[in-house]
């Protein structure tokens, strides 16, 4: 069975379970000025379940915004995507804090983390993925995070396109957030 939840602009925290033979897509899109503050837990319940979390944030304007998910895997072949990607800029604050435990009963469980935030003036970012296996029968488990300066030699080469600098940085957000 294939389900689908969509959350905008989230805070406080979220619980979800995810049971049997179920892929349950997760799609978190925060793009809106304001400092917010949100946690899901993901609980994989069933065997053969999965679940892939995608999620995409604007920072601004010493707003500051921390996401925190967590999946629990524990069963049979299981699979667990958390794949965030942000943008901070003016002085603003990013933070993602994805993790996943894979539990000793687990088994032939795929787990990948992805966290990458873009910098944009004086934005910031933290990123923190972990990932902690607790089995040696693990399919395959990785996680990977990146902080970076927008190139400003990608900026010069579109804006000698002819595109102005806010139109170009744009341009470069909507691609970088693109699910």
């Amino acid at each position: 069975m294939n389900n689908e939840i969509n959350i905008s602009e989230p805070s406080g925290e979220k619980k979800v379970e995810v049971n049997d033979d179920e892929f349950l897509q997760i799609f978190i899109e925060d793009v809106s000025p304001g400092s917010r503050k949100f946690k899901l837990k993901i609980i994989l319940k069933g065997h053969n379940a999965k679940c892939k979390v995608v999620g995409r944030a604007q920072s601004f304007n010493r707003d500051k915004k921390t996401w925190i998910v967590l999946q629990n895997v524990c069963r049979r072949n299981q699979e667990v995507v958390i794949d965030l990607h942000g943008t901070a800029e003016n002085f603003s604050l990013l933070e993602f804090d994805g993790s996943a435990v894979v539990d000793a009963k687990s088994k032939n469980a795929v787990v990948s983390i992805n966290e990458k935030i873009w910098l944009f003036d004086n934005g910031q970012g933290k990123v923190n993925p972990v990932l902690t296996v607790k089995t040696d029968q693990v399919q395959s488990a990785y996680h990977s995070a990146s902080i970076t300066p927008i190139d400003s030699e990608l900026l010069f080469f579109i804006e000698s396109r002819g595109i102005n600098k806010m139109k170009s940085r744009a341009l470069l957000k909507q691609g970088f957030l693109k699910k």
